[in-house]
């Protein structure tokens, strides 16, 4: 569904600080150094956990250099969130990986405090597909951001197959919410994973569900 192939574990990594308030770029190697030294198949920065609505465009960028660092030596992949609830500043964002070493994915999460109609969180999906240099990775979230990516919505964004989605899409949900309201429904995610979707589980209680075979 993707020209994204994801497998095995991925840490989401957090933003360490340093004692003058600026992110401590030697933790974040560290750390990097060591969940790959460990097996983690990549490495995922600026996601929920390196809590990136709270950090400006500078801290970002030195995230992102010092953890492409860390993979370009070690030859691992890595993906970097960069959704926000404007779709030129997600765009904008996602563009800036064009020269960044082993990226291999960005991840764009629902756009958040807006509540869009399902309409609009598709185009802002197809909007950003378009002009990105990676593939995306549609993360849902809705505990986060008020507004989860349904079910219908997951066949636009994912899978060439599916009401003509986008083969540079891949979904990933956290807590298994894939329904359109906060609260999710593991099923729909099995369901839409059924239809050639490619679900990718960001909460580890969730995997084994996934595996379960949906009623039909």
């Amino acid at each position: 569904a993707s020209d994204l192939h994801l497998h095995g574990v991925w840490i989401p990594l957090i933003t360490p600080f340093d004692k003058s308030d600026a992110v401590d770029v030697e933790a974040v190697e560290r750390l990097c150094n060591e969940y790959l030294a460990d097996g983690a198949a990549g490495i995922v920065a600026l996601g929920t956990t390196g809590e990136s609505p709270a950090l400006d465009a500078d801290e970002k960028r030195a995230v992102i250099d010092a953890c492409a660092r860390v993979c370009a030596a070690r030859g691992a992949p890595l993906i970097v969130g960069t959704g926000t609830n404007n779709t030129r500043s997600t765009i904008a964002a996602t563009k800036a990986l064009a020269d960044v070493p082993s990226v291999v994915g960005a991840l764009v999460v629902v756009p958040y405090y807006v509540r869009p109609s399902e309409a609009a969180i598709i185009e802002h999906y197809r909007a950003v597909a378009q002009a990105s240099p990676v593939p995306v990775i549609a993360y849902n979230i809705p505990v986060r951001t008020g507004r989860g990516l349904g079910e219908g919505a997951s066949g636009h964004c994912g899978g060439a197959t599916v009401h003509g989605g986008s083969p540079r899409i891949t979904c990933m949900g956290s807590r298994g919410e894939f329904s359109p309201q906060v609260g999710g429904d593991l099923v729909d995610v099995r369901r839409v994973e059924q239809r050639e979707v490619v679900a990718f589980d960001g909460d580890d209680g969730q995997a084994r569900a996934h595996l379960v075979p949906a009623e039909r």
